[in-house]
């Protein structure tokens, strides 16, 4: 049975596996999870460790028996690696914002250079509609066709992963969701975490919300601001 229809299978019967996860800031540790959804490239599963939900990445995943010789991952040294983590994942090489992207956060009050990255534009114009609370328009991903997914979202704050910094946003509105998707997103609106990676532009759509009570306490966010000078400011706390 391949990877993918076990994970599937674990998750309809509720089923604790045991894995060996080749990725993260501990590759080659094993660990229990509970699989909740899976896509055709990760599996959203809980993990009884933490006690947390967490997305596992298939090409880095490998099902083992309880007894398998492998070192148990330990929180406690990822909490103590995160900020090294993420530092990492920031100074990644990202490729150059577009001009329009550029001139959207200038119109925004953004201050930034011509050479600024997608990422840094995407943060920084985000950040200004978290503050403002403000429903912005995410261009994240695109199909095997290269049709991008275009959502309406809340945007709340900015989180610490694994593969780098997540948007934590309420999906306001959007377009159906493709099918290649639909077997990892089962609805349309809800909460979700969307990794700045992954996200191609963002725009303010000038329409504000009503903030939503988040019920899970985030372990870690990272709160931007964005002063008068333009200046972007990170903060994480606990």
């Amino acid at each position: 049975m391949k990877l993918k229809d076990k994970l599937i299978e674990a998750s309809k019967a509720g089923e604790i596996i045991t894995i060996v996860y080749h990725g993260g800031s501990q590759p080659g540790t094993k660990r229990d999870i509970s699989p909740i959804r899976v896509s055709e490239t990760e599996v959203l599963a809980r993990c009884l460790v933490t006690e947390k939900p967490r997305t596992f990445r298939l090409s880095k995943l490998e099902i083992v028996s309880e007894d398998y010789p492998s070192k148990n991952y330990d929180p406690k040294a990822e909490s103590r690696s995160a900020d090294l983590v993420v530092q990492q994942a920031i100074k990644l090489p990202s490729p150059s914002a577009m001009p329009e992207q550029i001139s959207h956060a200038e119109s925004l009050g953004i201050k930034l250079s011509e050479n600024a990255s997608r990422i840094e534009v995407v943060i920084s114009i985000l950040s200004v509609l978290i503050e403002r609370h403000h429903i912005a328009q995410i261009v994240y991903l695109t199909d095997l066709n290269g049709k991008p997914w275009k959502p309406l979202i809340e945007p709340y704050a900015f989180q610490k992963s694994e593969e780098g910094i997540r948007l934590r946003c309420w999906v306001y509105e959007g377009e159906p969701i493709p099918d290649w998707r639909s077997d990892y997103l089962t609805e349309d609106k809800g909460w979700h975490l969307y990794l700045i990676d992954d996200i191609e532009s963002v725009r303010d759509t000038d329409k504000s919300f009503v903030p939503r009570q988040y019920r899970r306490q985030d372990d870690v966010t990272l709160t931007i601001s964005v002063s008068l000078e333009g200046i972007v400011n990170f903060d994480w706390k606990k």
